[in-house]
């Protein structure tokens, strides 16, 4: 552990900094910033496959909230790519059923995005299928393994456009 690591509470070492993460060279889809969470957890429940994990780092959840992540949360099942550096920040990986993502649909009627994640992202058989950095600010990267008919469902349910990126 290096002393900037041990002083400041930063990530400690190269591997926690690195992990999956969605390959933006590749063709993906790319959608405009959704407006809320609870809409987005309830359009997801449609268009995931039953294995996917939802990952939020770096939020500051209410009480309510981080009882509902800290039960609900599984042993880290992939190391995802850590998108903040310091301090280093908490995240929870919890698997994208559809009674988690109802909870967390209720859950977030009543909190700020920020409290749930800065980053969100959602992950299956070790790839990133969403990757959402500094989520309601910029735009929603979304695996190109989803076909067009899936992402505009998507899109629909959110209010957002979308467009493939090669």
């Amino acid at each position: 552990m290096g002393l900037f690591s041990r002083l400041f509470g930063a990530a400690e070492s190269k591997k926690e900094l690195e992990g999956i993460r969605l390959d933006t060279g590749a063709q993906h889809w790319e959608l405009s910033s959704p407006e809320d969470f609870p809409t987005l957890f309830k359009a997801l429940g449609s268009i995931l496959p039953s294995n996917a994990y939802l990952y939020f780092e770096d939020g500051t959840p209410s009480k309510e909230l981080r009882e509902f992540l800290d039960q609900a949360a599984v042993p880290e099942p992939v190391h995802l790519a850590l998108g903040t550096i310091w301090p280093k920040p908490r995240y929870f990986h919890v698997p994208a059923t559809p009674k988690n993502l109802e909870r967390l649909a209720d859950l977030s009627e009543h909190c700020a995005g920020p409290e749930l994640a800065i980053h969100f992202h959602v992950h299956a058989d070790k790839q990133v299928l969403i990757e959402w950095h500094d989520a309601f600010s910029g735009p929603m990267l979304v695996s190109s393994a989803f076909s067009e008919e899936k992402i505009r469902k998507l899109a629909e349910a959110l209010s957002t456009d979308f467009k493939m990126v090669r």
